[in-house]
């Protein structure tokens, strides 16, 4: 349906949505505009979105595991740094943890 088609066919379904009658000249395009609209549309399935959002949290719940072991090691290494550098160099590094 081109621009001017539809902008005819949504002055029609503006007054049908008010309530208002459409002459028997109006209905004809207004009828098969409302089919070639209805047939355009793709309905999905919602269970298909639902099982791509739950795969979508597995997902995101074992990278976030493995950030979070990775952070425990980072953490780790840098106790295991500060150990190993003097009094005076460990205390700026420890202020901005």
């Amino acid at each position: 349906m081109d621009r001017a088609t539809y902008e005819s066919w949504w002055a029609l379904h503006l007054r049908v949505a008010r309530g208002e009658a459409l002459s028997l000249e109006e209905k004809t395009p207004y009828e098969g505009g409302r089919r070639q609209l209805e047939q355009g549309e793709i309905l999905a399935d919602p269970r298909v979105a639902a099982r791509a959002a739950l795969d979508a949290v597995k997902t995101l719940e074992e990278e976030q595991g493995r950030l979070r072991t990775r952070k425990a090691e980072l953490e780790g290494e840098i106790v295991r740094l500060e150990a190993l550098l003097g009094e005076a160099v460990r205390e700026p590094l420890a202020t901005g943890r």
